[in-house]
């Protein structure tokens, strides 16, 4: 399911969880990136990092920065400035790993 907003839970002491759906998919996983990109440039004071996982965000923060609700705020506002996922560019890089497979030499 994806919510059509993203629940804010505390993850101990120093650390935000930010979910946005219980399912893994592209369009989710869109947003926590999208949503850590935009952190990264907004440079929130007291943010130290934020982890995007398929869908999820964990940001984790410095308490005598920034306080929980303020987070919040801040990440509730750059959420609801994403708009939808088709909406979000993410830098990407493409590889190419060359593989033999039965080759006679193994």
């Amino acid at each position: 399911m994806i919510y059509e907003q993203p629940r804010f839970m505390p993850a101990g002491d120093r650390y935000l969880l930010i979910e946005f759906g219980n399912e893994m998919n592209l369009d989710l996983n869109f947003m926590a990136q999208g949503l850590a990109s935009a952190a990264e440039a907004e440079n929130i004071r007291g943010v130290i990092e934020t982890a995007p996982c398929f869908a999820s965000l964990l940001v984790h923060y410095e308490p005598s920065l920034i306080g929980y609700d303020d987070v919040v705020r801040e990440f509730s506002r750059l959420a609801a400035s994403l708009g939808s996922s088709e909406d979000i560019e993410l830098e990407s890089r493409l590889f190419y790993l060359p593989a033999l497979y039965l080759d006679p030499w193994t």
